[in-house]
């Protein structure tokens, strides 16, 4: 429970991690919107290891450069550390070029297929990264490569 616990405050210091605290003229609503987000975020409980299964597994974007991806790798290390257990790692799209079947439980990295990564991609404006939670899952998203890089990092 404790390691659990401390994942989840990891991964909200991600969350906060990517606000810079500064506010366009035009984006005041939108930042609420984050408040707002952030918010309702730390009210619900995350369990990512249940019984020493993991619940959640890592999906990153067959298309990602290899810094973002090593940096992935890294991140499931630091999840190892804090949670006592590695997540599974897949790619979006098969060897065959199909989509890989989507869960309940995921940590998006990168652009991937699934809909919250093209929902969170959507609304990312001109060099900026965000982390989001899209229903049950954890979306890491970066404008290019190195953003995304510092997103995961």
């Amino acid at each position: 429970m404790k390691r659990i616990l401390i994942l989840f405050l990891f991964l909200i210091t991600l969350l906060f991690a990517s606000c810079d605290g500064s506010v366009s003229e035009n984006s005041r609503e939108s930042f609420e919107s984050v408040e707002q987000s952030e918010q309702s975020a730390e009210c619900q409980d995350f369990t990512f290891i249940n019984n020493g299964n993991a619940l959640y597994g890592i999906v990153r974007s067959v298309e990602m450069g290899k810094p973002s991806a090593s940096m992935t790798l890294s991140l499931n290390g630091r999840i190892k550390e804090l949670a006592g257990k590695y997540l599974g790692v897949t790619n979006d799209v098969d060897l065959q070029g199909e989509s890989t079947p989507a869960s309940e439980y995921e940590i998006l990295v990168g652009n991937t297929n699934r809909t919250e990564s093209a929902e969170a991609m959507t609304a990312l404006e001109p060099y900026t990264f965000a982390i989001k939670f899209v229903n049950a899952k954890i979306v890491i998203v970066g404008y290019n490569d190195s953003l995304l890089c510092d997103a995961i990092e």
